[in-house]
This record gives structure tokens, sequence and C-alpha cells, in this order.
């Protein structure tokens, strides 16, 4: 697995982003009433990472399309 370095924090509601936390793991779900403890797990936390390594080719081509 590929380390980001990062810790990541987010809402449960996720809806078009499954298929992102689908690769990545190490991610931290909360609901609002539970993000103070959330965020004070996540300096503990092991960095988030991704579970296959994965071209970036297609999102930079899409982005370049657009702008």
């Amino acid at each position: 697995m590929l380390p980001f370095g990062c810790r990541l924090v987010s809402g449960r509601e996720i809806f078009n982003q499954k298929a992102m936390f689908a690769a990545v793991e190490g991610a931290i779900f909360c609901d609002l009433a539970d993000l103070a403890e959330a965020l004070e797990r996540a300096v503990e936390a092991e960095p988030l990472r991704l579970k296959q390594r994965v071209s970036l080719e297609p999102i930079l081509r899409g982005i370049a399309d657009v702008v």
C-alpha cells in the first residue's frame, strides 16, 4: 500500500465519492456530533493509504479538458 502521510476525516454521507473511499484505507468517518473526537483520533491514526497503485492520467486529462 502507498502511504499519503496525511489523515482524512469525513462525514458518513459520501454519496458519489464511494469509489474514491473504496480505494483508500484509513479514512475516519463520523457524524457531526462526533467530529471533535474523530479529529483527536486522527492525530494518532495511521496515515491514509491507497489500497493499490492507480494512474492519475485519466483524472489529469479530465481536468485539462475543462480548463
